[in-house]
């Protein structure tokens, strides 16, 4: 018998919402997304200046702003985020 597979949340992926991340990522831990989640912003992605950082839900606010984040990006929340570190 197989065993049953382990239910996977899909990932929360928020495009140009630079200036609400911090009330996004506040919203969505409230609503019982776990603050630990893996979380990752891609800006300017598939340019020459794009930037990547992970963080959790509960730090992706305070990351964007210190790495000085801005338009356009795309943030998402899930485990997916996590991939690039699993090795």
């Amino acid at each position: 018998m197989l065993a049953q597979p382990t239910p996977v949340q899909p990932p929360i992926v928020v495009v140009m919402g630079v200036r609400n991340v911090r009330a996004i990522a506040e919203a969505l831990v409230e609503a019982g997304l776990d603050a630990a989640t893996p979380a990752a912003v891609i800006q300017e992605g598939e340019t020459n200046a794009q930037r990547v950082f992970f963080a959790t839900a509960g730090t992706l606010a305070d990351v964007m702003e210190a790495e000085g984040v801005g338009s356009p990006a795309v943030y998402v929340f899930g485990e997916v985020a996590g991939l690039a570190h699993a090795g």
